[in-house]
């Protein structure tokens, strides 16, 4: 059975559960290791929380020295860390050059490593209610989103690397679909593992 790592941030880390099992019997889904470390905190990435471009480069080349990268597919995202700006400088955590480098450099290795890779763009920011939580000591806004994903798009049509179109599809759903500042629904999650599935079909 095909084995596909999936790296990306907290909305991946709801939605694997229900991906793992819609691609049941067709590929093993792994990711990255100590889920239930990120969930202690799931504004400041660590453990199965990919975090920012920087962090899921970091943790693939370390893999990468390790000769510890055999799978068959690797599906990522990256952006919604990358766009945390600080109260005080209101700067990105990750400037608009360097996550353009960092998503080309996570391209570059799977390539050296001949691994089929997809990307998925970033889910949407409502800038009203991801700002009101003054507790997270930075803000986001969607423009920055639209942004950074246009970023990447642009990088992966240069390598002519597949895109599921995480963030349009979020963008059309109607009704409450969060839970929080940015975190959706559990239908919402379903619906993510059932859409990213059915685009995973194409290359599984």
């Amino acid at each position: 059975m095909k084995k596909v790592l999936l790296i990306g941030d907290s909305i991946s880390l709801y939605y694997a559960p229900f991906l793992s099992s819609y691609l049941d019997g067709v590929a093993e889904l792994h990711t990255k290791e100590g889920r239930r470390q990120a969930f202690t905190d799931l504004d400041r990435p660590t453990g199965g929380n990919g975090g920012d471009s920087s962090m899921v480069l970091a943790y693939l080349q370390e893999r990468d020295a390790a000769d510890n990268l055999d799978v068959d597919l690797f599906v990522f995202n990256c952006g919604l860390h990358d766009i945390k700006r600080d109260f005080a400088t209101g700067s990105c955590q990750i400037d608009s050059g360097a996550y353009r480098e960092n998503v080309e450099n996570i391209v570059k290795l799977m390539k050296k490593r001949n691994i089929p890779t997809v990307f998925i763009t970033s889910t949407p920011v409502e800038d009203a209610r991801h700002n009101a939580v003054e507790r997270l000591g930075f803000k986001r806004f969607d423009a920055d989103m639209e942004q950074y994903n246009r970023l990447a798009l642009s990088v992966m049509e240069n390598h002519q690397i597949p895109v599921i179109d995480l963030g349009g599809f979020t963008a059309k759903l109607s009704g409450e679909i969060y839970i929080d500042h940015v975190h959706f629904s559990e239908e919402v999650r379903k619906l993510h593992a059932a859409f990213i599935a059915g685009r995973l079909a194409e290359w599984l």
